[in-house]
């Protein structure tokens, strides 16, 4: 058994050298491409090195934001609270990281999608769609992170609960976040 136990960590330890040999590798690439003026080629190698870090974190929700408007990642007019007036759409801004990316041809590719639902206080479903938007996207670099706005209408007066699934399809995990909010 101890043998096992030091043969499992002994290739653990082994795996983990040749994965940072790996973006080693990449980043000694860049340098090189960027001494010889080859800059799209240093960024080409930075970003894959960049990926395979990103690979390896876990997928979350780091921000969910109601908004009077929505302009683009990090480009938003926030509502103070969490609170809406009648007839007023709910327009959330959302922030997820984590997710993982593969490299196809000279193109990066993420694919999640998101389940939403709204109960109200009784917890009766409101509103509830699974794969309600799904993203499949590619990119010429890494995106990281991603950005989604979702916009619902004719909420009527009460308070709810909103319950948002974010599934990554390549990782094959998903993450789920939830925030009370109030129509006045």
């Amino acid at each position: 058994m101890i043998k096992k136990s030091i043969l499992f960590l002994l290739i653990l330890v082994m795996s983990l050298f040749l994965f940072a040999d790996k973006i080693a590798d990449k980043i000694k690439n860049a340098d090189n491409q960027y001494k010889k003026g080859y800059y799209e080629k240093a960024v080409n190698s930075l970003s894959e090195a960049i990926m395979m870090i990103k690979n390896k974190g876990s997928l979350k929700i780091t921000k969910t934001i109601l908004c009077t408007s929505i302009k683009g990642y990090g480009d938003y007019t926030k509502i103070d609270g969490y609170s809406l007036k009648i007839k007023q759409p709910l327009l959330l801004y959302i922030e997820v990281e984590g997710f993982k990316v593969l490299k196809e041809n000279e193109k990066y590719l993420f694919s999640l999608s998101q389940d939403v639902k709204i109960t109200d206080e009784s917890g009766k479903i409101l509103f509830q769609k699974k794969d309600w938007v799904t993203y499949k996207k590619s990119f010429p670099v890494p995106l990281f992170p991603f950005h989604i706005t979702n916009r619902i209408t004719d909420i009527p007066q009460g308070k709810y609960k909103y319950e948002i699934t974010i599934n990554d399809h390549y990782r094959k995990t998903f993450t789920t976040k939830s925030f009370n909010f109030e129509v006045k």
